[in-house]
């Protein structure tokens, strides 16, 4: 599932807090993991998935 890092089928912020770790390079993803990370489908991992994560828990389109 897109957005479900963590692999524990819900995207929450713990999500978010793990792409944020990776994007400070203290933690990497791999496999699924960097999959789902990829949110909007661009091909790399970046602020815009966050944001992209962070909304949609929010509820804002």
């Amino acid at each position: 599932m897109r957005g479900d890092v963590n692999g524990d089928g819900t995207v929450t912020i713990l999500d978010v807090t793990l792409i944020q770790r990776h994007l400070l390079g203290i933690e990497t993803l791999s496999g699924s993991s960097l999959t789902a990370a990829d949110v909007d489908g661009n091909g790399s991992i970046d602020v815009a998935d966050v944001i992209t994560i962070q909304r949609d828990i929010l509820g804002i389109q």
